[in-house]
């Protein structure tokens, strides 16, 4: 009996130690991003282990850039303006919380985390001859359009490597693999957060503002 209570004591320490090391290592994240001010970040995007393009975007407090394949999105961190260059639609809208999803607003998705996902440190782990801080995030409601994300992160910059996503209704596992995360040199060119009407002129513009 005394070792059964000793293992359960055992376990409820390591689940509290969990909780608060993720804590902190997202209060760091969070932290660290804000320290770069303006950065650039160039990733890998894989569904269910296929590579499906390459993609960057460019961060300047609640402002956004995000170029992938045929899709853009700008951000003037009060509006955002998604376009898809293949069918020539510029969609608006107010910028809303987006629930830790990086591909529809980086400036904020880490930001987020904690208030749409309980949270749980899962130890170190290795990816090729790299160690990383995973913790693991499961969505605090069931309709949300992301369901889980595995976070991996540098453990000397704390800054995030790669995320994985599990999406609402799918069985397609979404990775998010970053290959650099910088801060811009010098000053930072502000105007390429803003949308252009005149660079998209036979666009089709859908508002929902």
């Amino acid at each position: 009996m005394k070792l059964i209570i000793l293992i359960i004591f055992t376990l409820l320490s390591h689940s509290t130690y969990a909780d608060s090391h993720s804590d902190k290592l997202l209060s760091t994240l969070s932290s660290r991003l804000k320290e770069l001010g303006a950065y650039n970040a160039t990733f890998n995007v894989l569904v269910d282990g296929e590579d499906i393009g390459v993609g960057e975007y460019s961060v300047s407090g609640d402002k956004f850039y995000i170029v992938m394949l045929e899709k853009e999105i700008y951000s003037d961190g009060k509006v955002q303006y998604d376009i898809n260059n293949d069918e020539c639609e510029v969609v608006i809208d107010n910028v809303a919380s987006n629930g830790g999803d990086i591909l529809s607003n980086p400036a904020n998705a880490f930001d987020e985390l904690t208030t749409y996902y309980t949270h749980v440190y899962s130890g170190v782990k290795a990816i090729s001859t790299l160690k990383y801080d995973l913790i693991k995030l499961k969505a605090k409601e069931s309709k949300s359009a992301i369901i889980d994300i595995d976070l991996y992160l540098d453990m000397t910059s704390g800054l995030p490597s790669k995320i994985v996503y599990k999406v609402h209704d799918s069985e397609n596992i979404i990775e998010i693999v970053l290959k650099k995360l910088e801060k811009i040199a010098g000053s930072d060119n502000v105007e390429k957060y803003k949308f252009k009407r005149a660079n998209y002129k036979n666009y089709e513009i859908i508002d929902f503002r």
